[in-house]
């Protein structure tokens, strides 16, 4: 059964985020030299630590992000941790999501340093907003945060402390986003048959 947060959005807007939880599946647009290609992460279990399956049009693996590095993680990654056929894990980086004290670093202090793809670069808040998302096969709208890179990138993260997930990131010469988020499908997984120790 899926629960509901319901969250306040803009005036006159409605947000709802889905708890996430095993066998929910993002579905990623990823578009780049004009031709899009679809990514796909199942994740098999969400809190405290996470661990998810990942699948493009050619290549698979999986991905366990410690419980430390969803907390803490300064690092982030925009595909570094997706190694085809690799049962990747890392301490210390993201990929997907902010962690949760850079979240609440940049909604209290508005900046947050970070290592992007091993390059320094802060992170600015530039405003909140309302995104529509498909969801469980409904259009809904979601909270965000709007954030800037020193590098000119521009990120789109759900606004919630416990799931800031990746919505969309773009620069000139790449974009992904997040298209569909589905959390009713039962038996998504296809390669981990058995949950590693959280760790």
């Amino acid at each position: 059964m899926s629960v509901w947060l319901w969250v306040q959005g803009a005036p006159g807007s409605t947000s709802a985020i889905p708890e996430f939880g095993p066998h929910t599946v993002l579905i990623y647009h990823n578009t780049a030299a004009d031709q899009e290609r679809q990514f796909v992460v199942r994740i098999a279990r969400f809190l405290p630590d996470r661990v998810m399956e990942w699948e493009s049009e050619s290549h698979q693996g999986t991905v366990h992000l410690s419980r430390k590095a969803v907390r803490s993680a300064r690092k982030l990654t925009l595909s570094g941790l997706f190694e085809p056929g690799v049962d990747s894990e890392s301490s210390d980086t993201l990929i997907k999501w902010l962690s949760q004290d850079l979240f609440a670093e940049l909604s209290g202090k508005g900046k947050a340093k970070v290592l992007l793809n091993a390059f320094p670069v802060v992170l600015e808040l530039k405003g909140r907003t309302t995104v529509k998302l498909t969801v469980d096969r409904s259009e809904v709208g979601v909270p965000a945060i709007e954030v800037e890179d020193s590098r000119k990138g521009r990120w789109l993260f759900l606004d919630h402390a416990d799931n800031p997930l990746l919505i969309e990131h773009s620069n000139p010469y790449y974009r992904e986003r997040l298209a569909a988020i589905s959390t009713t499908q039962k038996n998504s997984l296809r390669w981990i048959k058995k949950l590693p120790p959280v760790h």
